[in-house]
């Protein structure tokens, strides 16, 4: 029986892809670095803040970074450019009303409190992983066990929605089925459950529900 879905944030709820190139970019040049044009940042999509740091900066000495974080700190996320995915907040409310659904990100934990207020549907999530409660990210399966032990759940009773190769990889290393959602092409074709549209992740639950 599934009883909770669980959905990555970036590339899933929210397109925010220019806000974060928007973001990295503001750090990078204010840091004194050559920020990743948007071809770049394309494939970089989903790394973290520290990883992009340390990609960027060409793994910097822990004063260097700390630095670059400290400048972090002080840029404005432009939350503005944030737009939620289309058909995801009529979709994520029907689902609410059956399942306990629960974010697993690789935000930290402002990005994600700022994601949930811009939105409009922080009452629907029950739970909330963020990079703050784990130590091993995505493709690791720590981030989706977390959120199974918040919920009191086994990875049967779970869907993860994801957009990346590391979702896929981190919800077959937890034993959780998974269905893919993206408005990109990232060269994963051989999916069993893809929904090309948001509204199409309802059917594809009941079709993993009744081993489809």
């Amino acid at each position: 029986m599934i009883k909770a879905i669980l959905f990555d944030v970036d590339g899933v709820l929210v397109d925010s892809f220019e806000a974060n190139h928007g973001y990295f970019k503001d750090i990078f040049e204010e840091s004194g670095y050559v920020a990743p044009t948007r071809d770049e940042y394309r494939h970089m999509f989903h790394i973290s803040l520290d990883d992009m740091i340390r990609l960027v900066a060409k793994n910097p000495g822990e004063r260097e970074f700390q630095r670059i974080r400290e400048i972090s700190n002080g840029i404005k996320y432009p939350i503005e450019k944030m737009k939620p995915t289309e058909g995801s907040v009529e979709t994520i409310k029907k689902l609410s009303k059956k399942y306990h659904l629960g974010i697993v990100t690789g935000r930290h934990e402002n990005g994600t409190e700022s994601y949930l207020e811009h939105s409009t549907l922080k009452e629907c999530f029950k739970e909330v992983v963020h990079y703050g409660h784990y130590e091993n990210p995505k493709p690791h399966p720590e981030p989706l066990l977390v959120a199974l032990e918040k919920l009191g759940i086994s990875p049967g009773e779970a869907v993860y929605i994801g957009d990346q190769k590391t979702d896929l990889e981190s919800a077959e290393a937890a034993g959780i089925p998974f269905i893919l959602y993206s408005e990109y092409d990232y060269g994963l074709d051989d999916i069993k459950w893809k929904a090309e549209k948001f509204s199409d992740i309802i059917g594809l639950i009941e079709e993993i529900k009744i081993g489809k």
